[in-house]
């Protein structure tokens, strides 16, 4: 799947006019799809990567910007040159949903169990009977 990701990533660098910033949903992600890219001018976003020597290394030439969502080099960051900015191209990677730790299970718990109240639905055997009906009669009409 990270090959892909490459491809995709090299054809929108070759094709770009200015810099592309890539922006992956993690840190391993982006260590993995790096490692794929070859040989192209690239910088890539770790926990001490400032935003001032990328804006350097874009003022050089030719970029990929590989950074992290919700990282330095996605909130807000412009890169201008007389009032034109030097990044042309913006790949998003993935989408960044959470990690199902505890408390991100906790969470959704409580959300749920909150969003039940509200709807009148008190357990959750009563939603999944409902995604069972629904899928009962979708099979039936499946069958013609």
């Amino acid at each position: 799947m990270w090959r892909k990701y490459a491809s995709y990533l090299l054809r929108i660098y070759h094709t770009a006019e200015g810099a592309v910033l890539a922006l992956a949903p993690s840190y391993e992600i982006v260590r993995k799809i790096s490692g794929l890219l070859g040989n192209v001018n690239i910088i890539v976003e770790n926990q001490r990567t400032t935003i001032e020597e990328v804006s350097e290394a874009v003022k050089k030439g030719k970029l990929l910007i590989l950074g992290v969502v919700r990282g330095k080099l996605s909130e807000g960051i412009e890169i201008t040159e007389n009032g034109k900015s030097l990044i042309s191209d913006v790949a998003i990677l993935g989408v960044p949903y959470p990690v199902p730790d505890d408390y991100v299970k906790a969470r959704n718990a409580a959300i749920s169990l909150e969003w039940g109240r509200q709807r009148g639905v008190l357990d959750e055997g009563s939603s999944s009977d409902c995604g069972k009906a629904g899928h009962r009669t979708s099979s039936e009409e499946r069958k013609g």
